[in-house]
């Protein structure tokens, strides 16, 4: 068996990432940018509504072969500045608007894991699934929900992975 991974580091540029859209959440201008953040990243900014309990904005990419992938994998990085520690976030992926992963990577700003970066503190969440394959699937959208959360700012998203295995 081999496994081939597709991987978008956001070096240079967005990498034909575009914005997908709100729900019950407002974002800056603009909405997604290319980031030096971490060698790298997308940056979605972002703003969540405190008195909503799916506040979400979402990014999204098409994928060509989308429907050959096995798994979807992406780090989410939250400046801790200014995040409210009693709401939470919950990030996760769809295919052609089908969420998968909804609810298992749900995180309490509070409990969540925190990373320094450049001398500045953040929350890192690690959203990887692996799902049956989907036919016909060639839109990826990415859903970062802030859930009863005050925040206003930015978003980075890093390392997204899709992976398929072969048997060649």
């Amino acid at each position: 068996m081999v496994i081939k991974l597709r991987v978008f580091t956001f070096k240079n540029d967005l990498e034909a990432w575009r914005f997908g859209g709100t729900y019950e959440a407002e974002t800056g201008n603009p909405p997604i940018k290319h980031s030096t953040f971490n060698n790298g990243s997308l940056q979605a900014n972002v703003k969540w509504l405190a008195d909503k309990g799916w506040s979400e904005v979402k990014l999204a990419r098409q994928v060509e072969d989308m429907s050959d992938y096995i798994k979807v994998s992406f780090e989410m990085y939250v400046p801790v500045a200014g995040l409210d520690n009693s709401g939470y976030l919950k990030p996760f992926f769809a295919l052609n608007w089908e969420k998968i992963g909804l609810g298992e990577f749900d995180t309490k700003v509070a409990d969540a894991e925190r990373v320094e970066i450049d001398g500045e503190e953040y929350i890192k969440i690690e959203v990887s699934k692996e799902y049956e394959k989907r036919n016909e699937k060639n839109e990826l959208e990415i859903g970062l929900v802030g859930s009863n959360l005050d925040y206003e700012g930015p978003v980075y998203i890093d390392n997204v992975r899709l992976i398929k295995k072969s048997y060649q």
